[in-house]
């Protein structure tokens, strides 16, 4: 059952995120195993020859009365610099969900 659970999560979040990165390009492919809290993504990037590959190895979700949050812990690149910049931006960072995130997140899990 978890995974046509986290099947329905990742397509649902395919689509949110493809609308917000259409100017610089498109996740052709996105798997979650949120049993592992990973994360794994394909990007097809304008302009670029090849695929991005991301690796998120884990983040945890907090829940609270103010909302959610999502904090990455870890995560990796198919390119040496998308991984430096994950670590820079994003990994140990606490990022706020929205409330539809948040109602979607508390469905599924």
């Amino acid at each position: 059952m978890q995974g046509s659970k986290d099947a329905a999560l990742a397509f649902a979040m395919r689509r949110v995120l493809n609308a917000r990165l259409g100017p610089f390009g498109t996740i052709t492919a996105l798997s979650l195993d949120t049993a592992q809290r990973r994360a794994q993504f394909r990007l097809e990037l304008r302009g670029e020859k090849g695929p991005l590959d991301v690796d998120v190895r884990r983040y945890d979700i907090e829940r609270s009365a103010k909302g959610d949050w999502l904090t990455v812990v870890d995560a990796v690149a198919s390119r040496e610099w998308v991984t430096a910049a994950l670590h820079h931006f994003a990994v140990g960072r606490r990022f706020h969900l929205s409330r539809k995130a948040s109602m979607v997140l508390r469905f599924v899990t």
